[in-house]
């Protein structure tokens, strides 16, 4: 009986129920990125072109919160895009380049929502501060812009034990008058 028992609270113990819903916790994802932008009168003034950039990049992030709680955390992270490319097709030799790199620092809060045991849902609201550096190779454009916009998404997390989730999440980061999405696979650790 003395063995049943202790048997049962070591299992109780390491069991989800018991997990500490509250603490820090450090993460990274690795995902795709897919860009969908209009540049609109791009080019030297008597050659004006409108392009539509719409390409995937692969994409990594590295954050760092805290779960107040069961429902809700709060999330700092860096996200890195990669860089974005096309080419244009004007049915001339030298065909032109648009490049897009594109990283940023985001602030969020992410909302939990438990289903059973080991699964729960997934949503995040926040702030991206990026920055971008853009390259035209035929209008001879190298510049680099940077601003705030807002980010959101939603996943799925799966507890493999008390400190260590598995996840994916999509999320859309609207950057300027374009949106970039992020579909992913993440791990987390935590404390």
């Amino acid at each position: 009986m003395l063995r049943r028992a202790l048997l049962l609270t070591l299992v109780v113990a390491g069991s989800p129920l018991t997990a500490v819903a509250e603490g820090p916790f450090i993460g990274a994802s690795v995902g795709n990125a897919n860009l969908d932008d209009a540049l609109g009168n791009i080019g030297p003034p008597d050659d004006r072109v409108d392009i539509n950039l719409d390409d995937d990049s692969p994409g990594w992030s590295a954050f760092a919160g805290y779960e107040l709680g069961r429902y809700v955390g709060i999330r700092a992270g860096y996200i890195d895009f990669s860089t974005f490319d096309d080419v244009l097709d004007f049915g001339i030799p030298g065909t032109p380049i648009i490049d897009v790199d594109l990283d940023g620092w985001t602030l969020g809060v992410d909302g939990y929502l438990p289903i059973g045991n080991w699964f729960r849902l997934t949503g995040h609201l926040g702030v991206i501060q990026w920055d971008a550096k853009v390259q035209i190779d035929f209008a001879g454009i190298d510049r680099s812009e940077d601003g705030s916009d807002v980010f959101y998404g939603a996943g799925i997390e799966f507890d493999l034990a008390g400190f260590l989730t598995l996840g994916s999440s999509y999320t859309r980061y609207e950057i300027a008058d374009a949106d970039v999405d992020y579909a992913a696979a993440h791990v987390r650790y935590r404390f």
